[in-house]
């Protein structure tokens, strides 16, 4: 699957993936090769809806076919 970022600056593989968390009101990915780690995806009003965005990806992904697209809300 590919997440397309909030900003709708950059395509992340999920593949290479290691981890998705919410960080406060943001959603922040860390990259299985690189190991960086901080990289913000999306920021939302409420840690609540940060929350409600990530399992809305978990919902995507476990219904996600080889070219799926989860693209991050604005809000």
């Amino acid at each position: 699957m590919i997440i397309v970022s909030q900003s709708e600056e950059e395509i992340i593989n999920f593949d290479l993936v290691a981890e998705i968390v919410v960080a406060g009101k943001s959603i922040v990915i860390t990259n299985s090769i690189m190991k960086f780690s901080g990289q913000e995806i999306g920021t939302y009003s409420s840690e609540q809806r940060a929350k409600e965005v990530l399992n809305e990806i978990i919902k995507k992904l476990t219904n996600c076919v080889i070219y799926d697209v989860y693209q991050m809300p604005k809000e």
